[in-house]
């Protein structure tokens, strides 16, 4: 894509979603559990709107929400995804933003080939992470669709973020309208690197999708 103007969607409120699997039990996994894949489809109920995955029964994923892996006080919490683990993802969804809070986390598309769009909130490994986050395309592959202009941000001291393309099958688009230009911003604000192996382009709607670095 063209560098150019960005254009940024409005300021809407999004709902924040925390990443929960263990029920409205505090966390989000099971100690013996910490390493296990977990799963990101329409079905399944492993969303809190509660930080501390308490009170609330967890629901279905809704799109638009920012997401969060995951639930917990960090630092505190027996039940916290501290550990290294893959989140699958399937189908289509929508997230406002993609924080990774705890754990070092590497999301896995399934045979179906999902799609995530993205928008103003962009995607973030936070300074609590246990480690890199990664995004890979195997089996089915990956697209990662930006919806407005938006920084793609390390905060980790040293772990890096990863968009790795080893099978060819990872794509970053854009579904800028005719006459208007997201810009994609990579943000290290930390030792580790942003490393964005997969191609970058300007998607089908028309408009134009740039890359900057800051």
């Amino acid at each position: 894509g063209l560098l150019g103007l960005a254009l940024t969607a409005g300021n809407v409120s999004a709902t924040t979603l925390y990443f929960d699997n263990n029920g409205t039990t505090d966390g989000s996994v099971a100690p013996a559990n910490i390493n296990a894949q977990q799963t990101w489809n329409t079905g399944s109920t492993n969303w809190s709107t509660n930080a501390n995955g308490i009170i609330v029964t967890p629901a279905a994923w809704v799109d638009g929400s920012d997401a969060v892996f995951s639930a917990g006080i960090t630092g505190t919490d027996a039940n916290l995804a501290t550990g290294t683990y893959n989140v699958s993802t399937a189908g289509t969804k929508v997230a406002n933003s993609i924080t990774i809070k705890d754990g070092t986390v590497t999301f896995l598309p399934s045979t179906t080939a999902p799609t995530r769009t993205i928008g103003a909130g962009g995607i973030t490994l936070a300074a609590s992470a246990g480690g890199a986050v990664t995004f890979n395309d195997l089996n089915g592959g990956d697209t990662l669709i930006v919806s407005a202009s938006q920084s793609w941000t390390d905060n980790h001291a040293t772990a890096g973020f990863n968009v790795t393309n080893a099978n060819n099958k990872f794509l970053i688009t854009s579904n800028a309208p005719a006459a208007t230009t997201y810009i994609l911003t990579a943000s290290a604000n930390g030792a580790g690197n942003i490393a964005l192996a997969a191609p970058i382009t300007d998607g089908a709607a028309g408009g134009k999708l740039g890359f900057a670095v800051n």
